[in-house]
């Protein structure tokens, strides 16, 4: 009945600048907003950081809201190529070969089907690797690198820093 049973988080390495451009236009032009609605987008420079869809049920009583899809830029959280992800992780799907400007006449062929079936699953599995770090888990997820690493930074750290002198303060003020 395409019905989704909860909420779902969706990440694609570097989605924001191509994936989701996509999922987007199918929700805005096509038969995709009878069934969903754009609740949040987090914009990036001229990409998406992430956005949120939700799923909506309409009957002869009512529209309903249903779970919400959340999609991710993983790019903004580990800033590498999938390739080096996937070799610095040792995750046993490697990154794939794969000739970029005949990907449009070639479609639906089967190495393409399996080229794009190796990016998800090394995806997969560098995601999963990442998020069971036991410094993450004790910190918790963070979306992007800055984030993450100021989370870590206050969960691991065990005093307060020093401040600077006020006449240091002051000096280097003056450059702003």
């Amino acid at each position: 009945d395409g019905s989704m049973p909860e909420d779902l988080t969706i990440f694609a390495h570097n989605g924001g600048c191509y994936d989701f451009n996509f999922v987007l236009q199918y929700i805005v032009k096509s038969i995709g907003s009878k069934h969903f609605k754009i609740v949040n987008v987090l914009p990036r420079g001229s990409s998406f950081l992430s956005m949120e869809i939700q799923r909506v049920y309409r009957d002869k009583t009512g529209t309903f809201e249903g779970p919400t899809i959340t999609f991710r830029d993983s790019l903004a959280l580990l800033p590498f190529s999938l390739r080096q992800l996937t070799d610095s992780f040792k995750t046993e799907c490697a990154k794939g070969e794969w000739d970029h400007e005949n990907v449009l006449k070639t479609r639906n062929d089967p190495l393409l089907i399996e080229y794009l079936r190796g990016d998800c699953v090394g995806l997969h599995k560098v995601l999963t690797k990442y998020f069971n770090w036991p410094l993450i888990k004790e910190s918790g997820v963070c979306y992007t690198v800055a984030s993450q690493a100021l989370r870590i930074f206050r969960t691991t750290l065990d005093e307060p820093l020093m401040g600077c002198p006020a006449v240091v303060d002051k000096f280097v003020r003056q450059a702003y």
